[in-house]
């Protein structure tokens, strides 16, 4: 009897370890990972917006919403570093009247 009862208790431990303990340990690190992940990718979201606010195609009138063609004028420049020195800039008159 009394070895049963010393497997029996080993058993328990074991599940005890193995089954219960990591359940809220591998709860805890996805949920950080998660929000780790998830924080990174709004820092960067608000980076690449505060850099496109700073180019200025944001005001010109050749600029259109297309994802293939941003500018008709120089589409190789458009929303680039390289923008910030286009010699084809023309505020758009939206942007004017207010």
């Amino acid at each position: 009897m009394l070895a049963i009862d010393v497997a029996s208790d080993f058993v328990e431990q074991a599940l005890l370890l193995f089954g219960v303990l990591p359940g809220p340990s591998l709860f805890i690190g996805m949920t950080g990972y998660h929000l780790l992940h998830k924080g990174q990718k709004l820092l960067a979201n608000r980076r690449h917006r505060l850099f496109l606010r700073s180019l200025p195609c944001i005001q010109c009138q050749y600029l259109s919403d297309s994802e293939w063609l941003p500018c008709a004028v120089q589409p190789s420049y458009a929303l680039t570093d390289a923008a910030k020195n286009c010699l084809d800039f023309a505020r758009s008159s939206a942007e004017c009247s207010n």
